[in-house]
This record gives C-alpha cells, sequence and structure tokens, in this order.
C-alpha cells in the first residue's frame, strides 16, 4: 500500500499556542483528522543532558559489530545537534540551529572512558567542526592529557570549511578517519541541491590530507548519483572527481533517494519526475535503484559497476590503502567493513583477498593491528553502572525498540553495519534521571538484541511493559509496521513511534493503528512528559486531547 500523494508533502509546522484541538486540515494518509501539540523548541544546552548511560545495553553485544565508524570496541559520541544548511535531499526533521556540547563536556565524556580501557571514539556528528573554539578546544585538550586516542569522522564531515590548522590539529589529537561528503561535482547541481559545496576549497583539503598524510589517516567520500535532472556529463564530473583522488580508502557510492517531506519532492516534480514514481520508490535502501532517477535504471547499475571495477578495486589503489588500513584495523574489521561496500559474503581476511585479487605477498609484511580493543574490565565497569534491582513495585514499564537494521535473514545484498542506539540510550538516559525509580527501562534493536520477531516476542512477554516506544529510518517502514503490528497482537502496551521516519512522515505513520502517537523531533523531553502523564493515569496513557497539548507530540483526534 502506498500514500497518497500529499501525505509525502508534510506541512511545516513552525511554534504555535498549545491547543488540544486538531490543527485545521491536518490528517493521516488515510484521512483520520490529527490533533498535534505545539512544535517542541530544539535543546540548546546540551551539556545539561546527562551522558548517555551504556550499561543499559549489552556493550559487549554491539562491540562485535561495526557501525559507521567500522571498528569494534568504539564508544560514539554525539556533540552536536541541529543544522543550519538546507539540502534538498535531506529530512526536514532538525532545527536550523546547530547547538554544540561545550569543549568540556566532549573531554569529561571522553575520558570517563578512556580510564575504562576505551581508546576508539566515533563523532556521529557530520558538521562538527563549524565552530572552531568546540573542535579545536577538544583536540588540545587531548592532546594536553598525553591521550592516545582513535578518532572517527565516519559521516560525512563538511570538507571545504576546514583548513591546514583543521587537520594537522586533528590528526594530532589521534584522527585516524576523515569521511568528506562531496555528493556531485556539478557546480550546478550544488546550488540546485543547496548543498553549495565550494568545490575547489573541497579539493584543496582533499589534496593536503593525501600528500602530508596518505600513509596515517583512511580519506573516505561520500558522493550521490541520480539528482532530478542530473545530466549524464554532470555524473560523470563526479566519477572524475573521485577518480582524480589517488588514495581514498572507501568511495562511497549512494543513489539518490527522495524522503517524504524533504525539499527533493517540489525539486523533483519540478524535473518531470511523477509523485507515482516516488510513491513506488518510497522504501529503497541507497544502493537501490529507484524509479526517480533521471536516466534508465539499467544505466545507473551499469555507472554503479564501472565505478567500483574502475576505482574502488583498482588495484593500485587496494595496494596502497589496504597496508594504512591493516596498520588501523583489526582483520575482522576489515572484513566486516568490505562486507558492507562489496555484494558478495566475505567471511576471513584469506577470503577478502581473494576477491580483491590481492596476494598476500603484495603486501610486504603489512599486519592488522591486533590492539586498540578495551579489556574485558571495560565492560564490566560499564555494566556495574545498571540499576540495581527492579525499581519500586509501581514503577512504570518502558521498552524501547529500535526497528532501523533488517533481520540477518532480510538483510539485502550488502551487509548493514550496527551501530549503537544512541537515540535510545539518550531517551531512557534522561528519562531515568528525570523520573528515578518511577520509571525502569529496557533497550532492544533489531539484529542485536533480538534476530526475528520470536525473539522480539519473547522480550516483550518477558519485560512485560506498560509503554513501548519504537523508531526506525525511512527505508526501513515496511518491516517496521509489519513489526509493530505483531507486536500489538502481544500486548495491550500503548506504542509510541519516534525517530526520523516518523518526524519526517507522520501522516503516513500515523494510519497505523498500532501506533498510539508520535514524537517529533527530538524526544527526551516529550517522552518524559507522556510518561508522567500516564503515572497520573494510573499507567494507562493519557487521552488524545491531553496527549495533543505535549510539545513535539502528533495524535490521531
Amino acid at each position: 500500500m502506498q500514500p497518497p500523494a500529499q501525505a509525502l508533502i508534510q506541512p511545516r509546522l513552525g511554534v504555535r499556542a498549545v491547543s488540544p484541538e486538531p490543527v485545521p486540515g491536518l490528517r493521516t494518509a488515510g484521512g483520520k483528522p490529527l490533533s498535534m501539540g505545539p512544535s517542541r523548541a530544539a535543546i540548546s544546552d546540551l551539556d545539561a543532558l546527562p551522558f548517555v548511560d551504556r550499561s543499559l545495553i549489552d556493550m559487549r553485544a554491539y562491540a562485535r559489530q561495526i557501525g559507521e565508524s567500522m571498528v569494534h570496541g568504539v564508544i560514539s559520541i554525539l556533540a552536536t545537534r541541529g543544522c543550519p544548511y538546507s539540502c534538498t535531499y535531506c529530512h526536514r526533521i532538525m532545527s536550523k540551529k546547530l547547538h554544540w556540547r561545550s569543549p568540556e563536556n566532549i573531554f569529561d565524556e571522553i575520558k570517563y572512558y578512556y580510564d575504562l580501557g576505551f581508546r576508539r571514539f566515533a563523532f556521529v556528528d557530520d558538521i562538527f567542526n563549524l565552530r572552531r573554539d568546540v573542535s579545536h578546544g577538544l583536540y588540545r585538550r587531548v592532546i594536553a592529557h598525553g591521550m592516545k586516542l582513535q578518532i572517527l569522522f565516519p559521516n560525512g564531515l563538511r570538507g571545504d570549511v576546514l583548513n591546514a590548522e583543521d587537520i594537522d590539529l586533528m590528526v594530532e589529537a589521534g584522527v585516524i578517519n576523515f569521511a568528506l561528503a562531496l555528493e556531485t561535482a556539478s557546480p550546478r547541481l550544488q546550488t540546485a541541491i543547496k548543498k553549495n559545496l565550494k568545490l575547489d576549497r573541497l579539493r584543496e583539503n582533499i589534496d593536503y590530507i593525501t600528500s602530508k598524510y596518505s600513509n596515517e589517516v583512511m580519506l573516505d567520500l561520500f558522493v550521490m548519483m541520480g539528482f532530478p535532472s542530473e545530466t549524464k556529463e554532470e555524473l560523470q564530473l563526479t566519477f572524475d572527481f573521485v577518480k582524480s583522488i589517488r588514495w581514498l580508502h572507501f568511495p562511497v557510492l549512494s543513489l539518490v533517494q527522495i524522503y517524504p517531506g524533504s525539499d527533493m519532492i517540489p525539486f523533483a516534480l519540478e524535473h518531470g519526475i511523477t509523485m507515482e514514481q516516488i510513491q513506488r520508490s518510497g522504501g529503497k535502501e541507497y544502493h537501490d535503484a529507484p524509479e526517480t532517477l533521471p536516466w534508465p535504471r539499467h544505466y545507473a547499475k551499469g555507472k554503479q559497476v564501472e565505478f567500483y571495477r574502475d576505482y574502488f578495486l583498482h588495484r593500485e589503489r587496494l595496494l596502497h590503502v589496504l597496508p594504512i588500513q591493516m596498520r588501523h584495523l583489526r582483520e575482522e574489521e576489515l572484513v566486516q567493513k568490505y562486507n558492507s561496500c562489496l555484494p558478495e559474503q566475505i567471511s576471513d581476511f584469506d577470503g577478502l583477498l581473494r576477491v580483491l585479487r590481492i596476494d598476500r605477498a603484495e603486501l610486504n609484511g603489512a599486519r592488522c593491528t591486533e590492539g586498540w580493543l578495551p579489556p574485558d574490565r571495560a565492560y564490566e565497569l560499564i555494566a556495574d553502572r545498571a540499576p540495581r534491582g527492579p525499581g519500586r513495585p509501581d514503577a512504570l514499564k518502558l521498552l524501547l525498540i529500535d526497528l532501523s537494521t533488517l533481520f540477518t535473514g532480510e538483510q539485502r545484498e550488502v551487509y548493514s553495519v550496527l551501530d549503537q542506539p544512541l537515540g535510545l540510550l539518550y531517551l531512557l538516559t534522561n528519562a531515568n534521571k528525570l523520573m528515578g525509580d518511577r520509571v525502569v527501562g529496557r533497550i532492544a534493536k533489531s539484529a542485536v538484541d533480538f534476530d526475528s520477531l520470536e525473539e522480539l516476542r519473547a522480550i516483550v512477554e518477558e519485560f512485560q511493559p506498560d509503554v513501548i516506544g519504537a523508531r526506525t529510518l525511512s527505508c526501513y517502514k515496511e518491516f517496521f509496521h509489519r513489526a509493530l503490528a505483531q507486536v500489538r497482537s502481544w500486548t495491550d502496551a500503548p506504542i509510541l513511534a519516534g525517530g526520523p521516519y516518523l518526524s519526517s512522515d507522520y501522516l503516513w505513520a500515523l494510519d497505523d493503528e498500532s501506533i498510539a502517537a508520535g514524537v517529533i523531533g527530538e524526544g527526551e523531553y516529550a517522552l518524559v512528559e507522556v510518561l508522567e502523564g500516564m503515572w497520573r493515569h494510573g499507567k494507562r496513557l493519557p487521552p488524545p486531547r491531553e496527549l495533543a497539548t505535549i510539545p513535539g507530540v502528533v495524535v490521531r483526534s
């Protein structure tokens, strides 16, 4: 079933006075009236949020997986929220004002885990480098304390705002991975998609990194193909840009996906793509070819093959980058990372070399590192922070479910990376801080904590939650709704939905009767207000009229 066309174009809702009445004309995709609280202001004082409590998940289980950062035993750090840019292809779910944690606050979190024995830290921010007083303040503290770290930026930093001083300081502090975002090398498309990269400046920084730090740093580059109106000549400009960089480690090529509520929809409609094509392409992953491409799908697939054959699998490049990757990564990490890039399933390092057609002798004795993993005691010390006992007898039982990864048997073409559920950790940590022993929570993520609906059912029936929170990404929405339908059949606990999918596509998501209400945008304080309402109503969800007074909450009227 596809949403009606109008449901893909989310209304722009500003801050409104508190009103429990339905927003005029605001309905789900199926025509059900919705009520919505006022928009919730973005959290500006990020230092006021508690450090996430990682005793709330099984850190050992996540340590065996790679996330976007491609390493095991990593602590993921969120240093900023919001985005001042207006790229057409992004979800419209973040504040346009960027908020930072202070360098002291970020450093304190890093030092806590460093003292436990962790040495790897990944920043999930893609524009952490916009304020040098914060970024430089953090790097200088790390250097002054003599910390030996591996720091990774895996999510596509804006590379045109870097300079040589930034790069030198980052490497000195322990940065081993820069992922930079290009998207397209076409000046016309840069303007059209509102990315507005200074391409010459980006190129200067790439040349600086690859010339000065080619033997020390793993440099990745994100590119996209298939923008509405993109010509074959413009695509070739992007490919030529990538191919001119000799020592990229992981060039990542994605096909443009059009998100509900994004500014890419009107842009696509202006260039001859129909709403029906946009509808049918919903739920695609980044490597899948949607109907919205400006060329035939066989052409796009052919260009993907050409990209990986001519650049990703180029022998000279591989013989240069593999020894550097081996210096920083363990064998199993390299195998998992290449599994996330290639359609072939590789089981060990020798198998990887066979796929890459590289002989061990050609690596001149290079060996993968065996270090950088935290000692077992580090995980024990984290687990020791876990709340003792079941909490007070009448505590609200909150189950938070992350459905942003398919089950192992359902994963498509390439291996799915598995990151720690950082958003849910923030939610539950903050709920514990503000509600104390009145709430008892549990977090479960698909493909890690449960790998089938049967395993999820066992968690639900064992925990017996009073309320469930669930989140996913847009490309997994069908999986999300299918799983929630099953959860609804196992328990009477109300289900709240949040995360990127609900925030960007609530008109479609809330047609699902399994979902009682949605939380748009940041959820720490909205969730607590809902839980406080349940506390007042004897563990029952407040009626829609009351829920609709909570900022950031949307509910069927």
